[in-house]
C-alpha cells in the first residue's frame, strides 16, 4: 500500500486532512501526519518530518501551512531553501 505523509500546523489538520486525502484518490493509502504546531514552528522543523518519511519508505511527503496572508510564492521559496539547506 502506497504511504503518504503529511506535515501541518495543527491537530485539528492532522485529523481532518489525511480524511479528505483519502476521499479524494481512488485507491487507498495509509497516511502518516505530523503536526508541528504554528506557523513558524513548522517552518523551523518540517525538515525533521521529512527526514523521518524518507526512512519510512514515504511515497510522497506534502506540507500544508497556512499563508496568514503573506505572498504564497514567499512561504513556498523559503520552504525550498529550507529543504536545500540554503536556509
Amino acid at each position: 500500500m502506497p504511504r503518504i505523509g503529511i506535515v501541518v500546523e495543527g491537530l485539528d489538520d492532522e485529523a481532518a486532512l489525511p480524511e479528505l486525502i483519502q476521499r479524494s484518490l481512488t485507491t487507498q493509502v495509509e497516511i502518516v501526519a505530523r503536526h508541528w504546531g504554528p506557523a513558524s514552528v513548522l517552518m523551523r522543523n518540517f525538515r525533521v518530518s521529512l527526514e523521518e518519511f524518507r526512512s519510512l519508505d514515504i511515497h510522497l511527503a506534502i506540507v500544508i501551512r497556512d499563508a496568514d496572508n503573506k505572498p504564497t510564492r514567499e512561504i513556498y521559496q523559503r520552504m525550498q531553501d529550507r529543504v536545500s539547506g540554503r536556509e
